[in-house]
């Protein structure tokens, strides 16, 4: 028997016997550990702290013990979350470098525990992380009470941390924007569905207890429509056209950012960074004054000035600031300005909208030092905008060659990057947090393969890496469920979609009418009505049941009622009339089904506004009542 978890193990030895896990036992440590994961708390009947005894040791046992030892010495350990795990017949003992690293074992138990049942052979493993920075993100960005996006409530972050502990990653970056609870006189940029100060709290006390920190972001220049849809801040705008930046040669900017920045750590006392966000500044150098500045010195010093001098700002409240790469490295020569505290978020999403990333990381590497770089590739993965499912490729070698880069140039960590902004719902992420997980942990030993074998065992319970590739062949556009980005009336207003037109939308899928086109919906299709069943039949057996295989099951329903929905839409002119119709009423038939179930899945997790606003705009009825008078014309023929 082998153990197929998520991170894998960098060293395991199996050896003779095994460790029943019947009955109930005694949890004795040296010092007090505050959070047992379910699957282990449940086994124990005490627990002790035995005084005495230096460093940091845990033993399951069923006989009480006076005494701990181990034979692990602290001079072995690597770094903080380093620990060892010896299980006998008779007991579990647990060495680790730090409480963090009794923490990272713990995780370790948990996983074996849940894939083994009633025993656990007897084994020692030694095993570390290769980055110390392992993060995923949670963006918020847009949430707001008008909008569409699909993000999470207090139970659903819960979840997403619950599943982080599990692939042992150690740091979270929250993007609140207007989810966040501001106080005082920027109480008015909080949305109704806002965070509470004491779920905000109590967000960071759960994440504390599983070794993970929280790094809210807050952005300080480019995409503040949270702020700038407020006539409170008008006078801070950089254009009164569209509400996308700050001006950032107006004082009044630079105190605004440092009162959103200290309203920030208020709830966050113990978070050592904060990301200042930085990125897709797009009107810089468009205000009179920060024209004239531009003719003079470029416009991306007008970036790099602002940046120098908040992250300034930061340094001097002894935090560590954090800012994306992508408008910092335009002005190159700025980099060397920067304080040496300052970290550089490097993003690139692995597609080809953003090509490769030697060039730019080579030059970032030159600037600033490699141990000031922070990797950030993406959870969601799509190649355009416009997918109900993301790709597991994609994801895939993304996060594999952002981790494997960071770590051979030496830097800090990664942080997998999370937006909403593709439609694709939130716990679809969760797949991507697992490879971040694996593929930081084990950043100089990848194995794509076996991580697909883990994860569909610790997902769905059965080891079928087949069900990635399947998601991956039905992958891509569907051009009836865009995402909200694709809508926008202008991309520099996140806030403001274009009226749909459904005539306008069949306009732009001509293509498709195309012999060929209709041969890729119909393969997809196939390829997608196996992969619902696979998934419907891992239900039935009792092998899913939680809301991340729940929420891929409603995800691959959906694409199917799309894709059936471009292919009748796509053959109504075609020689096959009665098969066009029999894939409108498919989707006709299962858009209020689809919604009902989603509801179901999601309801608990989101907020009933936000729910409510995505699914109208998912299934808009633009699209039935065009469908509808399609299918009736079909039937006339």
């Amino acid at each position: 028997m082998s153990y197929k978890i998520i991170p894998s193990l960098k060293k395991v030895e199996i050896q003779k016997g095994t460790f029943k896990i019947g009955g109930k036992f005694h949890l004795s440590s040296s010092v007090k550990i505050n959070f047992i994961p379910d699957e282990i708390k449940k086994l124990l009947k005490s627990q002790d702290i035995l005084s005495g005894v230096k460093g940091f040791h845990a033993v399951i046992s069923q006989k009480k013990i006076s005494s701990l030892s181990s034979k692990y010495p602290v001079a072995k350990f690597k770094n903080d979350e380093h620990y060892f795990i010896k299980i006998t017949s008779d007991k579990i003992l647990v060495s680790a470098a730090s409480e963090v690293g009794l923490i990272r074992a713990f995780a370790t138990l948990q996983n074996m525990i849940r894939q083994n049942g009633k025993s656990l052979n007897c084994c020692e493993i030694e095993d570390w992380p290769d980055l110390k920075l392992r993060g995923a993100m949670q963006c918020l960005h847009n949430m707001h009470d008008f909008m569409a996006l699909p993000g999470p409530n207090l139970n659903g972050l819960n979840v997403i941390l619950d599943r982080m502990f599990e692939a042992k990653l150690n740091c979270l970056l929250i993007e609140y924007e207007a989810m966040y609870p501001w106080s005082g006189k920027h109480s008015v940029i909080s949305c109704k569905d806002a965070f509470t100060e004491k779920e905000v709290k109590s967000i960071v006390k759960k994440a504390g207890e599983r070794g993970i920190e929280i790094i809210p972001l807050v952005q300080t220049l480019g995409h503040v429509y949270h702020l700038l849809i407020h006539k409170e801040y008008k006078y801070c705008e950089e254009s009164p056209e569209h509400p996308q930046q700050l001006c950032p040669l107006k004082e009044a900017s630079f105190k605004l950012a440092c009162e959103l920045i200290d309203d920030t750590m208020r709830l966050h006392p113990e978070s050592r960074y904060i990301h200042l966000g930085g990125d897709e500044c797009r009107q810089l150098g468009v205000c009179p004054e920060c024209a004239a500045f531009a003719a003079k010195h470029g416009k991306y010093m007008l970036h790099a000035q602002f940046y120098k001098r908040l992250t300034d700002y930061v340094v001097s409240k002894g935090l560590t600031p954090i800012i994306w790469h992508d408008i910092a490295i335009k002005a190159p020569e700025a980099l060397r300005d920067f304080n040496e505290k300052v970290v550089f978020h490097f993003w690139n999403y692995g597609d080809i909208s953003h090509g490769p990333m030697d060039a730019k990381l080579d030059l970032l590497k030159e600037k600033t030092g490699s141990g000031r770089i922070l990797g950030g590739s993406a959870a969601r993965g799509e190649a355009a905008h416009g997918a109900v499912l993301a790709s597991m490729r994609i994801i895939q070698s993304n996060t594999m060659e952002m981790n494997r880069r960071m770590h051979e140039e030496g830097c800090i960590g990664s942080i997998i990057t999370d937006w909403p902004g593709s439609g694709i719902p939130f716990f679809n992420s969760i797949p991507g947090f697992f490879m971040q997980g694996d593929f930081s942990w084990n950043a100089t030993k990848q194995n794509p393969v076996q991580f697909r074998k883990n994860y569909a065992l610790s997902c769905f319970g059965e080891e079928i890496p087949e069900l990635a590739e399947m998601q991956d062949a039905i992958y891509g556009c569907t051009p009836f469920a865009k995402s909200f980005t694709t809508q926008l009336k202008h991309r520099l207003n996140r806030y403001v979609y274009r009226p749909y037109d459904f005539k306008e939308n069949l306009k732009e899928f001509e293509e498709s009418k195309s012999t060929s086109g209709l041969y890729q919906l119909f393969h997809k299709r196939l390829v997608n009505i196996e992969l619902v069943a696979r998934l419907e039949e891992l239900q039935r057996k009792g092998l899913c049941g939680n809301p991340e295989t729940d929420a891929q099951i409603i995800s691959a329903k959906i694409n199917l009622a799309f894709t059936s929905l471009a292919l009748g839409l796509a053959a109504t002119e075609g020689p096959y009339p009665g098969l066009a119709a029999e894939d409108l009423e498919y989707y006709l038939k299962n858009e209020k089904i689809l919604r009902k179930e989603f509801i179901r899945i999601y309801g608990p997790y989101m907020a009933k506004r936000h729910l409510k606003n995505y699914l109208d705009m998912l299934f808009k009825p633009e699209i039935r009542k065009g469908t509808e008078e399609l299918l009736k014309k079909l039937k006339a023929l």
